[in-house]
């Protein structure tokens, strides 16, 4: 991630994890200013289908996707 103010990289100095979310404290490693950021899970995540189309898959569908049937 880079710095809002510069555009250099940054460095995470404290993570905590909550339902759903999990927010980072981040510092610029060369101005200094410290941000936060915040990443958000969504239920469904976007998978690439046999004909390279996008589309919203559930998580479940993704792991029957990726399990081995015998």
């Amino acid at each position: 991630m880079n710095c809002p103010c510069c555009g250099s990289p940054s460095r995470v100095t404290h993570t905590v994890a909550t339902a759903g979310e999990v927010r980072r404290r981040r510092r610029c490693t060369t101005c200094g200013r410290r941000f936060r950021t915040t990443e958000r899970s969504d239920d469904q995540q976007q998978g690439i289908d046999a004909k390279a189309r996008r589309a919203l898959r559930d998580a479940q569908e993704i792991i029957e996707g990726l399990t081995v049937k015998v």
